[in-house]
C-alpha cells in the first residue's frame, strides 16, 4: 500500500498528450513540427499580405545600370549589373507565386538584356525574418516596361486575396495532418500483423 502511495498521479497534460498520442497512433511530436513548418510556409505569408500597400515615395529605392535578369522556376526575376555586381530584384507577391513584370515576356527579357536601366523597388515584408526587393518601376533604355499603376494594380489585388489564402493554407494543414495520421495508423497495423505473424 505504501508503495502505491508512493507513486504520482500523471498531470492532466501528460494524461491529455498520452490521450493525443493513443488516439492518432502518431507522435505527436510529427504533428506539431509539420504544423509549425506548414503555417510557417502558408499562413503567415497569408496573414502578410493584408499589410501590402503601395509603398511612399520616400520608400523607393532607385538601382541604375546594366538591365540582366534570372530564370526562376516561376518566370524571371529582373536585375541590375552595377559596379561588377549583380542585384536581383522580385516582381512577385512572395517567394512561392509566380514573376510577373506587367506585360514583359521571356522574348522582352531576352531582348533587353545588357541594356541601360533603372529599377526602382522597395522593402517588402513577405514573412517573419524575411523580405525582398519589390520592383515598383522598370525603365530600360528609356522605355518604361513595368509601370507604377500596374505594380499597385498588383498588391491591391494580392491585399484582397488574403482570406482566400488563409482557407487555403489552413486546408492544407489540416490535410497535411490527417495523412500523417492515417500513415502513421496503417504502418502500425503492418508492424501489429507482422509480430503477430512472427510469434505465431
Amino acid at each position: 500500500m505504501q508503495q502505491e502511495n508512493s507513486i504520482k498521479p500523471k498531470s492532466a497534460l501528460v494524461r491529455v498528450l498520452s490521450k493525443a498520442v493513443r488516439v492518432y497512433n502518431t507522435p505527436l511530436f510529427a504533428h506539431i513540427f509539420i504544423t509549425l513548418i506548414l503555417v510557417y510556409m502558408t499562413t503567415i505569408p497569408a496573414l502578410y499580405l493584408s499589410t501590402y500597400t503601395f509603398p511612399q515615395e520616400d520608400k523607393i529605392h532607385a538601382q541604375s545600370g546594366l538591365f540582366i535578369y534570372k530564370k526562376m522556376s516561376k518566370g524571371y526575376a529582373p536585375g541590375i549589373f552595377a559596379n561588377g555586381k549583380k542585384y536581383l530584384f522580385s516582381c512577385a507577391s512572395r517567394s512561392i507565386t509566380r514573376h510577373i513584370c506587367g506585360k514583359m515576356s521571356a522574348k522582352d527579357f531576352r531582348r533587353l538584356r545588357g541594356k541601360p536601366a533603372t529599377i526602382y523597388w522597395f522593402q517588402q515584408e513577405t514573412n517573419l525574418f524575411s523580405s525582398q526587393k519589390r520592383v515598383v518601376e522598370i525603365v530600360i533604355n528609356n522605355e518604361v516596361t513595368v509601370t507604377r499603376p500596374s505594380v499597385n494594380r498588383s498588391i491591391t489585388i494580392e491585399r484582397k486575396s488574403r482570406n482566400f489564402n488563409l482557407w487555403t493554407s489552413s486546408i492544407i494543414t489540416i490535410t497535411v495532418n490527417l495523412l500523417l495520421c492515417w500513415g502513421y495508423r496503417r504502418m502500425n497495423k503492418a508492424e501489429n500483423k507482422n509480430n503477430v505473424a512472427e510469434n505465431a
